[in-house]
C-alpha cells in the first residue's frame, strides 16, 4: 500500500467522523462467529515499514475480534504514523504532550446506535514502535502487529488502567500473536 499523504489526515479520526471503509473479506478462521462483518481501513502516513504486510495485518485484526467472540458490524480503522502526529493527538485528546505508543479512539455510544459498527480508531506511531522493537529484541513489524492487538484489544472493551489490568491484557496480546501465528492453534482463554 502506497504511502498516503499526510495532508489527508489532518483531522485523522475526530469524534464522529470516520472515513470511508472498504468492506473486508471474510477471515481464514474456522470458527467464525454468526454475524460478525468487520470494515477495515489501513492507512500509512509514514513510510511503510519494510517487511509489513498489510493485508496480513488486517487477518489479525480479523482474528482477535473472533477471538473477542465479536459479532455484529464491526468497522476498524488503523493510521500508522510518526511522533508529531501521535503526539498531537496524545496533547489533543489525553492533555500528555508526549509522544505515546499506540492510542485508540472507540466508537462513543453516541455515536452508535444497533445499526452503526462497532470499533473504532487506531492510531499508532512507527517511529515509538521502533524503539520499543529495538528494547523488546523484536522486529518492527512483529512490534506493529502487538500495537494494533493493543489497540483492537482496547476496542473490545479491555482496559489497562491497573498494573494487573495491563499485565493480563499483554498476556493476552501475547497469546493471540502466538495463535495467528500458528494458523489459530494452541489458542484459547
Amino acid at each position: 500500500m502506497a504511502a498516503a499523504s499526510a495532508e489527508r489526515y489532518d483531522q485523522p479520526f475526530p469524534p464522529g467522523k470516520r472515513p470511508n471503509r472498504l468492506a473486508a473479506q471474510p477471515n481464514h478462521v474456522a470458527h467464525k462467529p454468526p454475524g460478525l462483518t468487520v470494515e477495515l481501513e489501513i492507512l500509512v502516513d509514514v513510510e511503510t515499514p519494510e517487511g509489513l504486510d498489510i493485508d496480513r495485518l488486517g487477518e489479525l485484526i480479523r482474528f482477535a475480534l473472533l477471538a473477542e467472540k465479536a459479532t455484529g458490524p464491526w468497522a476498524v480503522s488503523v493510521l500508522l504514523t510518526g511522533d508529531e502526529r501521535i503526539r498531537q493527538l496524545h496533547r489533543d485528546f489525553m492533555s500528555v504532550d508526549t509522544a505515546t505508543d499506540v492510542m485508540t479512539f472507540p466508537f462513543s455510544d453516541e455515536e452508535c446506535d444497533l445499526d452503526e459498527p462497532a470499533g473504532g480508531d487506531i492510531v499508532i506511531s512507527v517511529e515509538r514502535a521502533g524503539d520499543q522493537a529495538a528494547e523488546f529484541g523484536l522486529t518492527l513489524t512483529d512490534e506493529i502487529r502487538f500495537l494494533v492487538l493493543h489497540g483492537v484489544l482496547h476496542l473490545s472493551g479491555w482496559d489497562d488502567a491497573t498494573a494487573a489490568d495491563r499485565a493480563e491484557m499483554l498476556e493476552w496480546q501475547t497469546t493471540l500473536l502466538r495463535a495467528f501465528d500458528t494458523g489459530g492453534r494452541n489458542f484459547g482463554r
